[in-house]
């Protein structure tokens, strides 16, 4: 019935646009209507007849195909009335024939209203409706409100003849009928469906055999089962994104839980070792202290005592006694510095006077192995305010380690860069060693883990490293292939602030 709307639109609309274009007094004049007719026959609007009408449906000028017709006047047609601005009805000839009348309102003045009115024959309006047919529909009819045909049926005859309605007196609505006809297609009975033309008081009617019927409705099953499954299908897949997206998050959520539990089981380890530490250190400074006096009273003894003063050999072995004391009480002095904050001393620190005193500290070592230097610090390194003492262990820590892991004739590399986007410098301690296994990289910040056990390693260096590191507001990282070497890259800040 939609498509039996806008079919009718299109009338009434080509309608209005004659009017709207030429208005009642043109419109009077019998030629202009029949030029009007055949200008318009011309194209898809097929209107079998135009005519100027008044409210009592006196013809006042029209042009027509029908000679009969044109001495036919229109009477009592329902859907002319003076409030209304349209109207789609039907009416019967001389000839008995039905016709289509779409008609739309031309206003002279508030007394004399006039219809621009087309008449559209029967066999128009079939051929529009066979043109439209679904190919499971085995007819298709127009008919008046109580059921007489005004277009022919295969099954129910010609214009004129009536047609079963439903008893229902709402629309759309639908029956079975048995068939008038069983020589024509459909079987013993007939799907009758009707329903109601908006704005007038026509009713399309259509028929489909029982078979075609139930063919019909088995297709609209199964596309409403597979509309179904597919949108069953898309909800699960969807849930199954959804999990699987809340899953990865809560993956990744549980990685960041277990790097913070690491963390924080590190940190414990750290602080467990710094007791211990703390409390070696106490222990060992007190012999250190008694070792140091004891040099010290012998140093004196020995230049008071004319036989001893010029003895060079006794008084050097007696200094070496007190420097290495000192050396040693230095080390506990930074071993303390592991379990508690130590005295700092923040100043400006030169990265290329602090490396050339570490490479200074192990050159004996150096020498034994022909380990070879290649120092990368450009000139005029800008200087960080740090503290100079704990850089220096840091760097000393590193390569002693470097040291161990490389063979006679190996090469260590150290090179400073600045880094101006985030403030800060990166100091690379870099060797071509034995690297270190994949398995034991988890491990090397964790105190007391060593790979030099069989040469005396404690495990200590490295944590010792990371702490002193991190008192210095910087991070250390490394990169190692087992038999290529190891990178260790300390990151640190152009300024740290002096705390209390």
């Amino acid at each position: 019935t939609s498509d039996m709307g806008i079919f009718f639109d299109k009338y009434l609309s080509t309608l209005r646009i004659i009017g709207s274009q030429y208005g009642v007094e043109k419109l009077k004049n019998k030629m202009l209507i029949n030029t009007v007719l055949k200008d318009v026959q011309k194209s898809d609007i097929d209107f079998f007849s135009l005519n100027l009408i008044n409210i009592d449906g006196d013809i006042i000028s029209c042009c027509n195909n029908d000679k009969y017709f044109t001495r036919h006047e229109i009477f009592n047609i329902p859907g002319i009335k003076a409030g209304q601005d349209c109207f789609i009805d039907h009416i019967i000839t001389i000839s008995g024939q039905p016709y289509i009348i779409v008609g739309i309102k031309l206003i002279k003045n508030s007394t004399e209203p006039y219809f621009l009115a087309g008449i559209i024959d029967n066999l128009t309006i079939n051929s529009f409706l066979e043109e439209n047919r679904i190919e499971d529909i085995v007819d298709v009819y127009l008919m008046d409100n109580n059921g007489v045909l005004l277009t022919p049926s295969v099954y129910f005859g010609k214009p004129g003849l009536k047609a079963p309605l439903p008893e229902k007196e709402k629309f759309p609505s639908s029956m079975m009928v048995s068939n008038p006809d069983k020589k024509k297609k459909g079987g013993k009975f007939l799907f009758l469906g009707v329903n109601k033309i908006d704005n007038t008081d026509m009713k399309l009617g259509i028929l489909l055999s029982s078979t075609d019927f139930e063919a019909f409705m088995s297709r609209v099953k199964y596309h409403i089962f597979t509309m179904a499954f597919l949108s069953i299908l898309f909800i699960i897949v969807t849930l199954a994104v959804l999990v699987t997206h809340v899953v990865r998050i809560y993956y990744r959520a549980d990685k960041v839980r277990q790097v913070y539990l690491a963390k924080a089981a590190h940190n414990s380890k750290m602080a467990s070792i710094g007791q211990l530490a703390a409390g070696v250190a106490h222990e060992i400074n007190n012999p250190l202290a008694i070792i140091n006096e004891k040099a010290g009273l012998l140093q004196d003894l020995f230049t008071f005592v004319d036989e001893y003063k010029s003895d060079k050999r006794v008084l050097s072995a007696i200094d070496a006694i007190i420097a290495a004391v000192e050396r040693a009480g230095t080390i506990t002095h930074r071993l303390l510095g592991f379990a508690r904050k130590t005295d700092s001393s923040i100043q400006a620190v030169s990265i290329e006077d602090t490396v050339s005193e570490v490479i200074e500290f192990v050159k004996k070592e150096m020498e034994n192995k022909s380990i070879r230097v290649n120092l990368h610090i450009p000139a005029y390194f800008p200087k960080i305010i740090t503290d100079q003492g704990k850089l220096q262990q840091i760097l000393i820590n590193l390569v002693n380690n470097a040291l161990a892991a490389m063979d006679e004739k190996g090469i260590l590399t150290i090179e400073a860069k600045k880094n101006p986007h985030d403030k800060s410098i990166k100091i690379y301690v870099k060797d071509n060693g034995c690297g270190i296994s994949s398995e034991d990289q988890k491990k090397i910040f964790e105190p007391f883990f060593t790979t030099k056990a069989e040469i005396g390693g404690t495990g200590l260096g490295l944590a010792l490293t990371y702490g002193l590191v991190r008192d210095l507001h910087g991070s250390l990282e490394f990169e190692s292939s087992k038999g290529v070497g190891t990178t260790f890259i300390i990151t640190l800040p152009y300024k740290i602030e002096e705390t209390e």
